[in-house]
């Protein structure tokens, strides 16, 4: 499409273009980007009144496709966790088998564990966070405890589930 002036530039030469590029680069979100791109540009040109319609009218072709996630088993979970040190099998469990981030996990104080002694269970309660940050003054990284999650969804109890929990027991020594 570069050798060919703007105003003479039709549909059919952007689906040409667009079928080139996705099946030269498989990268949809770079695509997307660059379709978006044209399109805003035709948009301004069109604007300008430097064409009389926009030819980049698909929206479809701007939008990624979001590549579907792999997630391990538990039984990956398990060799995973096996091969964290025992100090370190507690956190590694709550990120991979409760879904904690893991700012969530570094922010967690005693108070924010409840343990359930008739049943045996635990909740861990979600409310803070831990980030890292540039102090301004310094210049060097710091870890700022931050009160509260980004969204509602955020602040949550999650429910620790035993096998979980017996797994931790035992690589600390302890029987279940």
């Amino acid at each position: 499409m570069k050798d060919i002036p703007i105003a003479k530039i039709t549909r059919a030469d952007v689906v040409v273009w667009h079928t080139a590029i996705e099946s030269q680069f498989p990268d949809t979100t770079t695509n997307a980007n660059g379709y978006n791109r044209l399109r805003a540009a035709f948009s301004e040109a069109l604007e300008r009144d430097l064409i009389e319609a926009n030819p980049v009218l698909t929206r479809e072709a701007g939008t990624a496709v979001a590549k579907e996630k792999e997630l391990p088993t538990d039984e990956e979970i398990a060799t995973i966790v096996e091969q964290f040190p025992a100090q370190l099998k507690l956190e590694a469990v709550l990120c991979l088998h409760h879904g904690l981030r893991i700012g969530e996990m570094l922010a967690l104080r005693r108070e924010g564990v409840t343990i359930i002694r008739e049943n045996g269970t635990a909740e861990v309660h979600v409310n803070a966070t831990l980030q890292r940050v540039v102090n301004s003054e310094t210049r060097k990284t710091e870890m700022l405890r931050v009160e509260g999650p980004k969204t509602v969804a955020g602040r949550r109890t999650v429910p620790i589930f035993l096998h979980a929990g017996r797994r931790v027991h035992r690589a600390h020594g302890h029987p279940c």
